[in-house]
């Protein structure tokens, strides 16, 4: 897009936030930034990166939560407010993996003259571009908005010492056949949620090739055996857990799916051991 236009949206988004700072959730907001190529001054930005700092009380805890569960990504309930769902937005929510190249817009207390002026005083640089991203890997293309820095890095790191291999999937859609894999699945999530469609994806990967359901790790939980080889999750949610799943659990592989939505591709990572012994010796980070 042309940098007037980016000019334009982030001036409507920031009418937008002092219009709601009142409104809950949005009156949690401490700190809104904006990085990428729109900061550096790029002539013809690719997108709009944002970073919204927030509180997070107990109240907004105990509803992120639910929204989880439900399947719905609790980050929307402060974008759709503030930037509708434009695509052209990238919104991070209490995210500090590129906070170093952000220029702050917006704080608690400020006006939106205030606001804006600062918006005004970014520079335009015809020479700036899209920055490269950090700790890519050939399965992370055009996922990579969705992965976290340090997820990448966790993971790109291990790839090239050998500890992991990582390739990428394109989970097909799969009706459960088994009742009882069913009513488990529709225990944990409502079935118009994106979570239950990965689940039912994952699941119908499973019986594909030859994988008892019921010795598997699914989204944080066992399905019933503690002894459990096969590991999925959604939103690298629990990304953290690999090293540990994939060594002292027997563990075969962990399927990845890195965006679950209602309607779109079903995107997956298959990660695999490689060497034990580097993978316990990693410094993977969280």
């Amino acid at each position: 897009m042309k940098r007037i236009t980016a000019i334009a949206l982030l001036e409507e988004a920031l009418r937008n936030l002092d219009a709601r700072k009142g409104d809950w959730p949005i009156r949690l907001i401490d700190n809104l930034y904006v990085f990428g190529s729109v900061a550096r001054g790029a002539s013809e930005p690719h997108d709009i990166d944002i970073i919204i700092e927030h509180d997070v009380p107990h109240e907004w805890a105990v509803e992120a939560e639910n929204l989880r569960t439900a399947g719905r990504n609790p980050d929307v309930r402060f974008r759709e407010p503030i930037f509708g769902r434009r695509r052209s937005f990238q919104v991070l929510c209490n995210s500090r993996q590129e906070k170093f190249q952000a220029v702050l817009l917006w704080k608690r207390g400020d006006s939106l003259e205030t606001a804006l002026g600062r918006l005004h005083e970014i520079p335009e640089d015809p020479s700036a571009g899209r920055a490269p991203r950090e700790a890519m890997i050939p399965a992370f293309d055009g996922l990579d908005r969705w992965i976290s820095l340090s997820d990448r890095k966790n993971i790109a790191a291990a790839v090239s010492t050998g500890a992991i291999q990582v390739d990428r999937l394109l989970l097909a859609d799969g009706a459960v056949a088994d009742r009882k894999i069913e009513t488990y699945l529709l225990g944990r999530w409502k079935p118009t949620s994106p979570l239950y469609r990965a689940a039912c994806a994952v699941a119908s990967y499973w019986q594909t090739h030859g994988v008892d359901f019921w010795a598997t790790h699914l989204h944080g939980e066992d399905t019933r055996d503690w002894q459990t080889p096969h590991f999925a999750s959604f939103n690298l949610r629990y990304t953290r857990a690999v090293p540990v799943c994939l060594t002292e659990h027997g563990g075969v592989e962990w399927l990845e799916v890195v965006h679950p939505t209602p309607r779109g591709p079903l995107n997956c990572l298959r990660i695999k051991p490689g060497d034990r012994e580097k993978l316990v010796q990693s410094e993977w980070k969280f």
